[in-house]
């Protein structure tokens, strides 16, 4: 949520690039870096591809770029292992990106992506011939040298479900399970990203003994349909906090998020304090004593920096480069 903010602070003019080039491209394969510990493929590529548009530009400004193109080839290589590592079926509902890796520059990606999907011989065939004849069991041992790296220990044992209908966002906090299930479209990712956002910035400093929490899990449908209401209501939550919350929004609710961020930040508001009433059994002033605290520390100033997240991103990337099929289109992803 901080890194995106800093990014479109950096990068959303040619003014702003130049004043720091190398702090603007450090920040956005830093976000490229965390999408691959969350096991989010077009996130990766978006922000990895982004990093490599930049860095011709500071090239040209003077600027060394040994140490940053390292860096790009280390993030393939552990793209790579977390291809290997991740059940095999969620890797096959990838196949289609294998062209898409090839003209990014992702080459150990695309090695690990046909490997785990059975088409070891395509990979044997695409080498050079004078590697073939030196090495003719590169792949494998480039698989086992993989599988060997600290970053195959280190990658998330799953993905997510970028190639569903629905996606599953989940964050754990004081003893609290929040469980964000939404329509697999940039509206209510970015609805649930921002929520699980102010949620983990609000509750990062608050008192244990300030709360105490009645329920193990809170879950909430995040969809946008032509019949929803921007904001929807918030009165379901105090009453269905058991169950799952649908929080319908409409249709096309990015353009309405980027027209009326205010209403989206207090929406937000509203929620969290939503959230908190719904899911502890706390007196009033225990209450009160942590929400005049939270104020003081800038807690919601914090919290609520998730509500510009959507338009940093729109600014900076557009709103298709998080769809996968957005990199499986010939057309979408250009060589670098």
């Amino acid at each position: 949520m901080e890194a995106v903010s800093a990014a479109h602070a950096s990068l959303y003019s040619v003014d702003k690039f130049h004043e720091n080039p190398d702090r603007g491209l450090f920040i956005v394969m830093l976000i490229a870096w965390f999408e691959l510990a969350l096991g989010r493929i077009a996130p990766f590529l978006a922000w990895h591809h982004f990093s490599k548009m930049l860095l011709p530009q500071l090239e040209r400004l003077g600027y060394d770029i040994k140490k940053q193109r390292e860096q790009l080839m280390l993030q393939d290589g552990c793209l790579a292992c977390l291809l290997l590592k991740v059940p095999s079926d969620e890797v096959h509902e990838l196949r289609d990106l294998a062209d898409a890796f090839d003209r990014i520059g992702l080459f150990m990606g695309r090695v690990a992506l046909l490997h785990v999907c059975g088409e070891r011989e395509r990979i044997r065939d695409e080498l050079p011939d004078e590697v073939k004849k030196v090495e003719p069991n590169a792949p494998d041992e480039m698989i086992a040298g993989l599988k060997k790296q600290p970053a195959f220990d280190e990658a998330p044992s799953n993905l997510c479900r970028e190639t569903r209908a629905v996606c599953i966002f989940q964050t754990s906090l004081l003893g609290v399970t929040y469980t964000i299930r939404c329509r697999n479209q940039i509206g209510p990712i970015f609805i649930a990203e921002s929520i699980l956002g102010m949620i983990d910035a609000a509750l990062a400093t608050a008192n244990w003994e300030n709360f105490a929490f009645i329920v193990d899990e809170l879950r909430l449908f995040i969809d946008e349909t032509a019949d929803g209401t921007n904001p929807p209501s918030l009165e379901s939550i105090e009453y269905n906090v058991l169950s799952e919350v649908n929080q319908t929004w409409r249709a096309d609710v990015v353009k309405w998020i980027h027209d009326h961020y205010t209403e989206f930040e207090e929406y937000l508001h509203l929620l969290l304090a939503a959230v908190i009433t719904a899911t502890t059994m706390d007196p009033w002033d225990d209450l009160k004593t942590e929400l005049t605290q939270w104020h003081k520390t800038g807690v919601f100033s914090r919290a609520l920096v998730a509500a510009r997240n959507s338009i940093a991103f729109s600014d900076l990337l557009g709103t298709k480069s998080y769809d996968l099929n957005h990199w499986i289109k010939a057309a979408a992803a250009q060589e670098v």
